[in-house]
């Protein structure tokens, strides 16, 4: 007994043999142009606003106030794979900034690994 899947198995192996020319996909359906829709891309109820006057985010620009409040982390000692160079860095650990609407705004970034750079 021959079922539908080993007819379709036959005809795919048959498209292998050199000189055959695989099926042809049939035309498609013409699509006509999607409808025209409406949307609003605000939501319908705004935040309220804080006493300041302005949202609760950040306000641009962030200026650095007083460069003696940065803080470092340790130094790391980086070596060129050859010896040959040497190079200590003290990466930034914290900055304090001061926004727009002079609110203070911190950044505290990560501890590098100073281990091997791969």
């Amino acid at each position: 007994m021959s079922s539908g899947s080993d007819r379709s198995i036959l005809r795919d192996l048959r498209t292998l043999l050199p000189g055959t020319k695989p099926p042809r996909l049939g035309p498609s359906a013409p699509r006509g142009p999607l409808p025209s829709q409406s949307r609003e891309a605000l939501p319908e109820e705004r935040p309220a606003l804080s006493p300041s006057g302005g949202g609760d985010g950040i306000a641009s620009p962030l200026t650095e106030t007083d460069i003696a409040l940065r803080q470092f982390h340790d130094t790391a000692v980086f070596t060129s794979a050859d010896g040959v160079f040497t190079i200590e860095v003290q990466a930034i650990k914290r900055i304090v900034m001061e926004d727009a609407n002079s609110q203070e705004v911190v950044f505290e970034y990560a501890d590098p690994d100073p281990g091997d750079p791969e």
